[in-house]
């Protein structure tokens, strides 16, 4: 795969953060395309996965992603690809707009993952989305899991048949 220019790393940076790579951040971003050349590829088909990256519910979030990653698909937590910026939300955003497949891996709603599960709501990622949240046998453990903000997300998105237990 020839690597996206800088112009259009640019371009698609600004489109999706309001504005413009800085000089540090164009050249982290072209080690981030280097390292993870696959995940900016338009030929592989991309899967952003997203869940809470705790030392607890990290290795469900490999699990899926070892489980997705076959030919043709690339499957990637946000901590694969190469910090090239410091704002998280602007990096984020630019990889959402490679992923061709999003998937939300949730087990409560105590986190960052959180403010990305309610960015994802928007029209333009949400048909993209996919989410699988773990639910729990004692309805006392489900309530202190999940903010009615979150479970109610889960609950629209399982109504449009994009989310499961």
């Amino acid at each position: 795969m020839p690597n996206p220019s800088t112009e259009s790393l640019s371009t698609r940076f600004k489109a999706v953060n309001d504005r413009p790579l800085t000089p540090s951040e164009t050249q982290g971003i072209l080690s981030a395309v280097h390292e993870n050349e696959a995940f900016f590829d338009d030929g592989v088909h991309t899967v952003f996965i997203l869940g809470h990256y705790g030392e607890d519910e990290k290795p469900h979030l490999k699990a899926v992603q070892k489980r997705l990653d076959e030919p043709g698909v690339h499957p990637c937590l946000m901590d694969d690809v190469f910090d090239f910026t410091e704002d998280w939300t602007a990096k984020f955003k630019l990889l959402l707009s490679y992923a061709n497949t999003i998937v939300g891996v949730y087990e409560h709603s105590h986190g960052g993952h959180c403010w990305e599960a309610g960015f994802i709501d928007q029209y333009r990622y949400r048909t993209r989305t996919q989410a699988f949240y773990r639910t729990y046998e004692d309805s006392d453990e489900q309530y202190d899991a999940y903010n009615g903000m979150f479970w109610t997300h889960m609950l629209s998105l399982k109504n449009s048949g994009r989310s499961r237990p």
